[in-house]
């Protein structure tokens, strides 16, 4: 496997690719000509992970079972894939994550983040009031592990239900507990007005980074 490929294989939720990208890394090989003169006009490190994040989804789609067309971001922002498959880009400290399935019924998100020793405690932002209260008595170690764990799961998720809702979702719009080897247990809070989805979540730790899919579904 080329060294610049982090990881390459089949998950829960579709076909995984992930790239490092930075200085002395190109993939710029791997866009359409659309794709190239899109990726132009972006500041040079956007440049450089919409470049990766395309690689990746290219290589994903093809490990699906399609060749892809140009794959430039929708009015929502994510990135536009053919009818009969769905595709999730997410971009983390020099890595491009990429997530492709084939099926015209549901869709998939991703997310990439990375375990620091501190981070800012965001919990009252992106938690339930649920949520919170399971957590309260955990060590603090253990709550800011669970903590990244469900936003990183809820961001996954958001990208999944997105071509239903099409709109904003906030955090407190969807409850998750992650269980132990990938696991998580997934409770939509959406309003009656948004079509009713069933979601499954699933994550996985590869080294510092974490690594949170999910499917989308209408019921």
């Amino acid at each position: 496997m080329n060294s610049d490929v982090f990881l390459q294989r089949e998950m829960p939720h579709g076909q995984c690719v992930i790239l490092r990208f930075g200085d002395g890394i190109d993939w710029s090989t791997h866009l359409t000509e659309a794709e190239a003169v899109f990726a132009e006009m972006l500041p040079l490190l956007r440049r450089h992970s919409f470049t990766a994040g395309r690689a990746a989804l290219r290589m994903a789609l093809r490990m699906a079972g399609t060749e892809s067309g140009d794959l430039l971001p929708t009015e929502r922002g994510g990135p536009n894939v053919q009818t009969g498959f769905s595709g999730s880009i997410s971009h983390k400290d020099g890595l491009a994550a990429a997530l492709a399935t084939k099926g015209t019924q549901s869709t998939c998100g991703v997310d990439l983040e990375v375990v620091r020793a501190k981070r800012p405690d965001i919990s009252r932002h992106v938690l339930t009031r649920e949520e919170l209260d399971a957590d309260r008595e955990l060590p603090a170690e253990e709550r800011m592990r669970v903590l990244l764990l469900r936003f990183s799961l809820k961001e996954a998720i958001y990208k999944a239900i997105d071509p239903f809702v099409q709109r904003y979702v906030g955090f407190k719009e969807v409850r998750v507990t992650p269980q132990e080897l990938g696991a998580a247990d997934v409770e939509m809070l959406l309003p009656e007005s948004d079509p009713e989805l069933v979601v499954d979540a699933h994550w996985e730790r590869f080294g510092e980074f974490i690594l949170a899919t999910a499917r989308a579904e209408r019921v």
